[in-house]
């Protein structure tokens, strides 16, 4: 099977630093302050998150169907991410491995091939506890991190309550039925 999305290569260790350093300099989430000391707490989060993923990564190219492999560019990625000091996103995952964004969320939403979308799942959580833990250690612009989470990890601040439509005097029995059931309890005095 082919790679999915754009069909771009996949790219190298030095293409991913330099994608991750390009990002980081764009966006408003990264702190200007410290930014030393941020970058080295932020590298030494993502090299925990990174070693409890484990293995190795090569630069062979991707496709969805391959778990191993996808599993191997992701640990791959986060190396990548530890060394520019940029946090990890699905969108980074997803260039890294030669894919659009929208096929890692195809593969994660149809749950196909499920142990692939298993993974990225895993991944979509964990890069999601990366940046919570930033926040709350104040390693990020917490505004911008709340609107990531809610954006791309689905976090809420409010309970969400589903009505259920449930008969509470059980289901409905037909006529045939009902009139079985009311014969049955008619008592008929011979007098």
């Amino acid at each position: 099977m082919k790679n999915h999305g754009n069909n771009s290569p996949a790219m190298t260790f030095p293409e991913m630093v330099a994608d991750g350093a390009e990002q980081k300099s764009k966006s408003k989430l990264y702190k200007v302050e410290a930014s030393q000391f941020v970058d080295e707490r932020l590298a030494a989060l993502i090299a925990k998150t990174t070693d409890e993923l484990t293995a190795a990564a090569t630069a062979e190219p991707v496709t969805l169907t391959d778990t191993e492999e996808v599993k191997r560019r992701t640990v791959y990625y986060l190396r990548a991410c530890e060394t520019s000091s940029s946090f990890p996103s699905i969108a980074g995952l997803a260039r890294s491995m030669g894919l659009s964004r929208q096929a890692v969320y195809d593969c994660i939403w149809r749950h196909s091939p499920a142990k692939t979308a298993d993974w990225l799942e895993l991944c979509r959580d964990s890069f999601s506890d990366i940046l919570a833990e930033a926040s709350l250690r104040n390693d990020c612009n917490n505004i911008t991190a709340i609107f990531l989470q809610k954006a791309l990890y689905g976090l809420r601040e409010s309970v969400e309550i589903v009505a259920k439509t449930e008969t509470p005097l059980g289901d409905s029995l037909d006529q045939a039925a009902l009139e079985a059931r009311i014969a049955g309890s008619v008592i008929v005095d011979d007098e």
